[in-house]
C-alpha cells in the first residue's frame, strides 16, 4: 500500500476555483497530513470499483444465459 501514489495537492487552490469546491478543502488538510489514511480511502475506493464490475459482470453473464434460452 505504501507504493499508492497520491495526487499532489497544491499549497492553496487555484484562483478559478468556485467558493463552493472549496468546501472539501477541509479534507485536503487531513489527507495532506495524513499520508496512510488517504491511501486506505484510495484502495478502499479502488475495491469497491473491483468489486461492482464483478458483480456486473455476473450480471451480464446471467442475462446472455437467459437470453441463450430464450
Amino acid at each position: 500500500m505504501e507504493k499508492m501514489e497520491l495526487p499532489r495537492i497544491p499549497s492553496a487552490p487555484p484562483h478559478d476555483v468556485p467558493r463552493p469546491a472549496l468546501a472539501f478543502d477541509d479534507a485536503v488538510a487531513v489527507f495532506r497530513r495524513h499520508a496512510r489514511q488517504a491511501r486506505e480511502c484510495k484502495q478502499a475506493y479502488y475495491a469497491a470499483i473491483s468489486f461492482v464490475d464483478a458483480q456486473i459482470g455476473k450480471l451480464l453473464d446471467a442475462m446472455d444465459r437467459l437470453q441463450a434460452l430464450g
